[in-house]
């Protein structure tokens, strides 16, 4: 185990990192909460070494040891790795490894100076201590380190130590809020709404959570029945949805993660404003957002959003429609969804906004669209609604 001192800063480190460029941690901001941190660790092939996650159970450390098993159960990797958390900004983790740890002098000397990293998930074991104390563990991904990847590791003494974890957890620990408790409580609240019955009610509207919220207000509600909990009201304004079509009348669609049911065979068990881990799917679908308060019209909010999505500018656009409004019938008060045509020039080369999780950007044939269709990979009913609108304007 290899130790440095920068700064406020202890480095820990299972690397040797004597020739590590660490004065880029002086940067991070002292006012966080975060008294121990990492940054984005890159291996030899530029890949990401997974040195940020969610506090396991038993059988996540058994798979995470066998590559043949990570494959077989990639949705279990892809919570407990954090495969979904967004890397375009520092973020709170439950854990962090000793791949290399930087933590608070301070923090250390009260409170880790007994601790022997060089043991099977002690890391593990500081994070958790760390929010017991009200503090907080993050990644910060502008800290870039390229290291080589470690693969070996005492299985056994990992699973004598998880299982030494537990007994403490249940103890010690159980009223600890790390990041990935917390989501599950939120979870929990929501999977429980099915158990409501019609004769349930809105019994009172509680505070504004999102007074700086430039599109919705999102206000607690107390809702009364078979079960009692507290459930999000939104009110917005309208939304917008543009379709981007080329000379060829081709149809531009991006394809974005969004948020899916809990489970899709049961009504109600929608989260309104879940986590991005394990609660979505890529859909193919038409840029739309919401109109702001500040905005002075609906085109004007449709145009940003394009702008921001795929860095269309207004040069770019040769012709503008504005069709009907679609209005929807769902949990959610938006009014309506403003439809418009943008037809661009061909020389138009879109630029993804990576933080909304866009991965792609592409034209389609109408014929293309109606097979989308049909094969039902088309799944945003807004987007149906908007091309059904076009498909009757062209004919």
């Amino acid at each position: 185990m290899y130790t440095r001192e920068i700064g406020d800063y202890l480095i820990v480190s299972i690397h040797n990192i004597n020739n590590l460029d660490l004065s880029q941690v002086l940067s991070v901001d002292k006012n966080s909460d975060a008294v121990i941190f990492t940054g984005l660790l890159i291996d030899e092939n530029n890949q990401i070494i997974p040195n940020f996650r969610s506090f396991p159970n038993l059988l996540d450390l058994f798979l995470k040891r066998f590559s043949f098993l990570r494959k077989i159960f990639p949705q279990r990797m892809r919570k407990y790795l954090l495969w979904d958390i967004s890397l375009q900004s520092p973020t709170m983790v439950d854990w962090v490894t000793s791949d290399l740890l930087f933590i608070k002098k301070d923090y250390y000397e009260k409170h880790l100076k007994h601790y022997d990293f060089s043991k099977p998930l002690s890391d593990m074991y500081a994070c958790l201590e760390c929010y017991k104390k009200g503090k907080q563990v993050y990644i910060f991904p502008d800290l870039r380190f390229v290291l080589p990847r470690k693969f070996k590791s005492n299985t056994f003494a990992k699973i004598k130590g998880f299982v030494r974890f537990l007994f403490r957890s249940i103890s010690m620990y159980k009223n600890v809020l790390y990041p990935s408790r917390k989501y599950q409580i939120k979870k929990n609240l929501v999977t429980g709404a099915h158990k409501l019955n019609n004769r349930s009610f809105l019994k009172k509207i509680g505070a504004n959570f999102q007074k700086k919220n430039k599109v919705v207000q999102v206000y607690e509600g107390k809702v009364s029945g078979q079960v009692n909990y507290k459930q999000p009201l939104i009110f917005s304004n309208d939304s917008v949805v543009g379709l981007v079509v080329n000379s060829r009348k081709e149809i531009g669609l991006i394809t974005i993660w969004r948020h899916s049911p809990l489970k899709v065979d049961r009504r109600n068990v929608f989260p309104i404003f879940p986590d991005t881990i394990d609660l979505g799917i890529y859909s193919i679908e038409a840029c739309r957002g919401g109109v702001e308060k500040s905005d002075l019209n609906s085109k004007d909010s449709i145009l940003r959003e394009l702008h921001e999505e795929i860095s269309l500018n207004t040069n770019d656009i040769l012709d503008c429609k504005r069709l009907s409004k679609l209005i929807s019938n769902t949990a959610w008060d938006v009014f309506a969804t403003q439809v418009f045509i943008f037809e661009v020039s061909d020389e138009f080369v879109p630029k993804l906004q990576s933080e909304e999780y866009i991965t792609d950007f592409k034209f389609y044939t109408l014929e293309e669209v109606k097979k989308l269709i049909q094969e039902n990979k088309i799944v945003c009913s807004i987007t149906q609604s908007a091309i059904l609108q076009y498909l009757t304007l062209e004919n």
